[in-house]
């Protein structure tokens, strides 16, 4: 599961934690692609082996960097 900036609230919000409202003097707003490069350790994850094992993952070198959109 991952979450940026509003997909880090919703996250939040559901496992009980709290967000505030931006100060609106510090307001701005990106829309955008946000590249995120995986490290070795990320791969060996429990959860992460049986998804890749599930879905006949070998080769993880497609998979860094995960290119997601985002908006904050």
């Amino acid at each position: 599961m991952i979450g940026i900036c509003f997909g880090h609230q919703l996250i939040a919000h559901s496992l009980g934690g709290k967000t505030e409202k931006m100060n609106p003097d510090e307001y701005c707003m990106y829309i955008g692609k946000e590249e995120i490069t995986l490290n070795d350790s990320f791969y060996e994850i429990p959860a992460v082996k049986q998804v890749m094992k599930e879905f006949g993952v070998e080769n993880t070198k497609f998979m860094s960097p995960l290119i997601l959109n985002a908006v904050h």
